[in-house]
């Protein structure tokens, strides 16, 4: 399993991503596309603003911490192990991460921890 970032985050960094992102998907294969990540792959999503996003400065870098969201409604039965930042006015997939892995079923709510990402200092 991978984790991936979209050229413009990886040009101009996690702020990027805060300013950008307002969709988060939980998917069941990594996508590598936007469209795989809101489509071919979603089990279940949620709105996010830059208000579920907080900066720290960690030992090894600055850190953006996504806040973990509770109640999501599953759309699809799957096996989560992704999830997905996706802007989607510019039809962007921002990021994508490994997740633990989970049986989802449509109907039922999901709850995601919050995670990290880690923009280290130069070695």
């Amino acid at each position: 399993m991978a984790k991936s970032a979209h050229q413009d985050v990886l040009q101009n960094g996690l702020q990027y991503v805060k300013d950008n992102a307002d969709k988060y998907y939980a998917c069941s294969t990594e996508p590598t596309t936007y469209a795989e990540a809101t489509s071919t792959y979603a089990l279940a999503s949620e709105n996010v603003s830059s208000s579920d996003f907080t900066w720290e400065t960690g030992s090894t870098g600055e850190e953006l911490t996504v806040a973990a969201k509770s109640g999501i409604s599953i759309d699809a039965d799957g096996e989560l192990n992704h999830v997905a930042l996706v802007d989607s006015a510019t039809s962007k997939l921002l990021i994508a991460n490994t997740t633990s892995s989970q049986q989802l079923y449509a109907g039922n709510e999901l709850n995601l921890p919050s995670w990290k990402m880690i923009s280290r200092n130069p070695v």
